[in-house]
C-alpha cells in the first residue's frame, strides 16, 4: 500500500504542477499584455476627444447646417465705420432663422456687441476683427459659422484748400494753403499732381502753394494736388481757380 500511495502521489503531482504553470502564464499574459497608445500617450481604448466633440455637436446642434457663409462689409474698414455682418443662409423650406452674433477684436470677445453691426470707433488701426454667427430655428441651434478676419485700416487724410490771397496781378505771386486732417498719422506730405500749372510750386511739409500768374493764364485754371500719410495712404484732388478776364481794348471806330 505504501508503494501504491507514493506512485499515486507522483501521478497527481505532475498534473497539478502543469495546471499551476498554465494559470501563472495566463495571469502573466493578462498583466503584461501591451496597451496601444495614441500619439499623446492615451490608451487606444479611449474615445479620441475630437470624436467626442463631434458626437456632442451632432447631438446638441440638432438644427444642422443653416448658414452658407458670413461676409463683412466694408472689407477695408476704418475707425469711422461700423462693420456689418451679412449672413447668407442655406435655402430651406422650414421657418425663418434667428442669429446670435459673437464679435471678437484681437480674439477678445466684445460682450456688449450682440447685433449684426460693430462700431469700430473705440478701436485702433491694425486691430483684427471677426464675427461668429450661430443660427437658431425655434429652439434648435445650427452649426456656427465664422466670417473672415479683417484689419482696421488707417483713416485716409482729408484734403482741402484755402486761398491766402484772393486777388493778384499778373507777374505777382498768388497764394493757396492745402489743409489736411489726418487722425491716424502724425505727419503728411503734400505734392502737386496732374494737371500741373506753369509757375505753381508747393512746400511739401506745410502745403503752402505759390503761383506767379502769367499773362496767357486766363479763365478757369485746374491743378491737381495730393496728400500722403506715413502709412502710405494717398488722397488726390483737383481744384479750380477762376481768373478774371483782363479788359479788352476798345476796337477803333470804322472810318
Amino acid at each position: 500500500m505504501k508503494k501504491v500511495s507514493e506512485k499515486s502521489a507522483k501521478s497527481f503531482k505532475a498534473p497539478f504542477i502543469l495546471t499551476v504553470v498554465v494559470a501563472v502564464l495566463i495571469v502573466a499574459l493578462f498583466l503584461y499584455s501591451p496597451v496601444k497608445k495614441s500619439k499623446d500617450g492615451e490608451e487606444a481604448s479611449r474615445v479620441p476627444s475630437a470624436a467626442v466633440s463631434e458626437r456632442q455637436d451632432s447631438e446638441d446642434l440638432k438644427g444642422g447646417a443653416m448658414i452658407q457663409s458670413v461676409r463683412l462689409q466694408p472689407v477695408l474698414p476704418t475707425r469711422l465705420d461700423s462693420l456689418r455682418a451679412e449672413v447668407v443662409p442655406i435655402p430651406r423650406e422650414s421657418g425663418p432663422l434667428k442669429y446670435v452674433y459673437e464679435w471678437r477684436v484681437n480674439e477678445q470677445v466684445i460682450a456688449e456687441a450682440t447685433g449684426d453691426t460693430l462700431d469700430l470707433s473705440p478701436f485702433k488701426k491694425r486691430d483684427l476683427v471677426s464675427v461668429t454667427v450661430t443660427p437658431y430655428q425655434e429652439d434648435a441651434a445650427g452649426y456656427p459659422v465664422r466670417g473672415p478676419i479683417v484689419a482696421i485700416q488707417s483713416i485716409p487724410p482729408s484734403l482741402e484748400m484755402k486761398v491766402i490771397r484772393k486777388t493778384a496781378k499778373i507777374g505777382e505771386p498768388c497764394g493757396f494753403q492745402l489743409i489736411s486732417d489726418h487722425p491716424d498719422s502724425e505727419t503728411v506730405t503734400f505734392s502737386l499732381e496732374e494737371p500741373k500749372v506753369d509757375g505753381m510750386a508747393i512746400d511739401g511739409k506745410t502745403g503752402k502753394v505759390t503761383w506767379i500768374i502769367r499773362p496767357d493764364q486766363q479763365g478757369i485754371v485746374r491743378f491737381g494736388t495730393a496728400v500722403q500719410d506715413t502709412e502710405g495712404t494717398r488722397v488726390t484732388k483737383i481744384f479750380e481757380i477762376s481768373l478774371d478776364q483782363p479788359p479788352q481794348a476798345a476796337s477803333p471806330p470804322t472810318p
